[in-house]
């Protein structure tokens, strides 16, 4: 079973974008408090697709699932076409190199 993995991300802000280090010298500069007023967290699930740091669940609303299951139906595709070229190419050229699994 292979795994996926999507991630999705906007913002409307505009801010500049600081090097790590400087990022790094200023979240030890914060206190304990101020630290934890600043961060945010979301954990991506298989369930849930995200869940937000005050347990908030973000979906993907339909048609977006739609586009999903299509894409993931045209890969599949394409991955066993490709494997049935591979085995072609190695009957004719008399090697062993990959065989079919099954599944």
């Amino acid at each position: 079973m292979g795994l996926d993995f999507w991630l999705s991300m906007s913002h409307d802000k505009s801010f500049d974008i600081s090097s790590q280090q400087a990022l790094k010298e200023k979240a030890l500069s914060l206190s304990d408090e101020d630290l934890m007023a600043n961060m945010i967290g979301f954990d991506l699930g298989v369930v849930r697709q995200v869940t937000g740091y005050t347990g908030k669940v973000y979906h993907f609303d339909t048609q977006e699932m739609a586009r999903l299951k299509q894409l993931t139906t045209k890969t599949k595709r394409y991955q066993r076409k490709l494997a049935r070229i591979s085995r072609g190419n190695d009957r004719q050229q008399g090697t062993n190199k990959r065989k079919r699994t099954k599944v």
